[in-house]
């Protein structure tokens, strides 16, 4: 279902966005193909970093985790010992 007030933002912001790309196009002189060929490398860039942000996290954790139960497993020697 439309609403009109939702179709006339929707609109409004195809009409932006169609304008901003031709003006950015237009005042770099690159055709639509080398635009899009830059922002597609700077978002496979992008995607690089984080994934490799989130996966430090993740190892760092996994790190914390594996020390913690071998900090448990000698603690739970020691108590058997004594």
């Amino acid at each position: 279902m439309s609403h009109p007030v939702t179709d006339a933002i929707a609109e409004r912001a195809a009409s932006v966005a169609s304008y901003g790309a031709s003006g950015v196009v237009a005042a770099t002189g690159f055709t639509m193909q080398e635009a899009f060929g830059f922002i597609g490398v700077a978002l496979a860039g992008a995607t690089f970093a984080v994934n490799w942000y989130y996966k430090q996290r993740h190892l760092n954790i996994a790190e914390r985790e594996q020390a913690r139960k071998e900090w448990a497993s000698m603690a739970r020697q020691r108590d058997d010992v004594n």
